[in-house]
């Protein structure tokens, strides 16, 4: 089993080198960025590694048997149209690149078109932190087949579904939460700076994030909301419009605000009859229908 990569940057060439030296995986790879100054350390981890690297993308798809393209989320199509004049009949295309799932779906017609078996792929977490063995999601009808042969190597692929989409679906939907809270971060940070508590609110989100088990605490804000989220949408949005009179950034604290009362008005509390549910789930239930109609 010949496992090739298209795109060698910080996740190819991580997880081919990986699997390559530490898995005994045979392993071919392409970069249209051969030969350029600033990927040649990258090349030399994946020389120095073990992976032979091939001098055409016709070359590379003819060998290898399973192939992950981990370009980027802009080059997903242009990557497999690239790849699809040399795809063939029980070739395995598995794409990692961080696209939605509606890109996915459409990377699935054109690649299954050839004959060759698409595999949606989610990367949850930076190589860097483990190169090969952190966890990605994979989903559709031959998951479970890839999973199973890249574990096998050492890889950490987890079969989410048979649905092309979910994968990718956990990827993004993740990044609603981890990029959201970056840019909080940045809003709260900068803020405090201003104010001259930058230590002190520091300090208090630490404090605030040890007090009790993450679990616990993201199910109660989600409960809780059913009762308080007016009340917490008036309070942040006085924080929104304080930072504007400061001619500050108040991007968050504005969205925070309008989510905040969305959810006073969608219904919630009215449902519950005024009460905090024990169950967080039931509160997304909720929300779903409103979806719906």
């Amino acid at each position: 089993m010949v496992i090739g990569f298209i795109g060698l940057g910080d996740v190819g060439s991580r997880f081919s080198s990986g699997i390559t030296r530490e898995g005994g995986a045979q392993t071919v790879g392409f970069d249209l960025k051969f030969g350029l100054k600033e990927f040649q350390e990258k090349e030399d981890r994946c020389r120095e590694y073990g992976v032979q690297l091939m001098p055409t993308m016709e070359a590379m798809v003819a060998k290898a048997d399973i192939i992950l393209a981990a370009t980027s989320c802009a080059d997903a199509i242009k990557t497999a149209e690239d790849a699809i004049p040399y795809l063939r009949q029980g070739k395995y295309y598995v794409d990692v690149n961080s696209a939605i799932p509606p890109i996915k779906r459409q990377l699935k017609e054109m690649i299954e078109a050839t004959g060759a078996i698409f595999v949606d792929g989610g990367i949850l977490d930076s190589p860097m932190n483990g190169w090969h063995k952190i966890p990605v999601a994979l989903s559709g009808e031959s998951a479970h087949v890839v999973a199973d042969i890249l574990n096998g190597y050492g890889m950490n692929m987890r079969n989410v579904g048979p649905d092309v989409g979910q994968a990718s679906g956990l990827k993004i939907l993740r990044s609603i939460f981890t990029k959201g809270l970056e840019a909080l971060l940045l809003e709260t940070f900068s803020s405090a700076w201003h104010y001259g508590v930058m230590d002190d609110v520091y300090g208090s989100i630490q404090e605030m994030l040890a007090r009790e088990p993450i679990n616990t605490m993201v199910e109660r804000m989600v409960t809780t909301d059913v009762v308080h989220a007016e009340r917490r949408a008036k309070e942040v949005g006085a924080v929104a419009e304080m930072l504007r009179l400061e001619h500050m950034d108040a991007t968050m604290s504005q969205a925070a605000y309008e989510k905040l009362m969305w959810s006073a008005r969608c219904g919630l509390k009215e449902h519950f009859e005024g009460k905090t549910p024990d169950d967080y789930k039931t509160v997304v239930a909720y929300l779903e229908t409103l979806r719906s109609e």
